[in-house]
């Protein structure tokens, strides 16, 4: 699955409905850069909060500067 198809459903809330987009995007990021952050957010729309903060960790500790612009959203 490409990643624009990928971030796209991310970005819609298709990825909440299916694991297979997370599963797809993880095997991306073996084999190119897959930003944490985006790695995060599915995590967390999936409701699996311990992988989400595990990313952001990443993140943090790579320096990467799209952090800035994670939001809290409230439900």
């Amino acid at each position: 699955m490409p990643y624009r198809t990928l971030r796209r459903l991310i970005l819609t809330g298709a990825a909440a409905r299916s694991r297979e987009p997370f599963c797809a995007l993880k095997f991306l990021a073996d084999t190119s850069y897959v930003p944490p952050t985006l790695l995060a957010n599915v995590a967390f729309t999936q409701g699996n909060a311990d992988d989400g903060f595990e990313y952001l960790q990443q993140a943090l500790k790579d320096r990467y500067t799209d952090i800035i612009f994670i939001t809290l959203i409230e439900c």
